[in-house]
């Protein structure tokens, strides 16, 4: 039977990333951005105003993925 190599990879290789709601206002938030990265385990997530999920759903991601590097 033949060797197979073990696959290797780094950090946020291999990420999923969910966007939830509207819910009910909380703080004036309505809506949930997760961020999960399935090598470590880790996961970010934050709540986001309704102007915030429209325009600024990268970037909120972007903010998160740095933040979970730290």
């Amino acid at each position: 039977m033949p060797l197979q190599g073990i696959l290797e990879v780094e950090l946020f290789d291999v990420w999923g990333i969910d966007f939830m709601g509207p819910f009910i206002s909380s703080f004036n938030n309505k809506y949930i951005l997760m961020a999960d990265d399935y090598v470590s385990k880790k996961f970010r997530d934050a709540s986001l105003t309704a102007k915030d999920a429209t325009s600024g759903i990268l970037q909120s991601y972007r903010i998160m993925k740095d933040a979970s590097l730290r």
